[in-house]
């Protein structure tokens, strides 16, 4: 199962099934459960990273949003306008 501590779904999946194939039918029960668990694992591991890419996104629109609050109290327009740009490039990428 190291395959999978190593997040490498694809290659467990086909250790199991090559295992599977060459273990009496009463056995392959075992494997088969094994074999649902990695790709539950593969489904998690690809809705995290979904989840992390939106919050990394998130966080960067945040600080932007800082920064273009900070530029505009200070009176900076160039840097507000500027701000403002990436702000509304990076929402358009959604």
């Amino acid at each position: 199962m190291r395959r999978i501590f190593f997040h490498e779904f694809d290659r467990a999946k086909e250790v199991l099934q090559s295992i599977a194939a060459s273990l009496p039918e009463n056995e392959q029960a075992t494997v088969a459960s094994w074999q649902q668990q990695v790709h539950r694992f593969a489904t998690a591991e690809q809705e995290n990273q979904v989840a992390k890419a939106a919050l990394a996104k998130k966080s960067h629109l945040n600080e932007l949003r800082k920064r273009r609050d900070r530029a505009s109290q200070g009176g900076d327009t160039a840097s507000t306008e500027r701000y403002d740009a990436l702000i509304n490039a990076a929402t358009q990428e959604q």
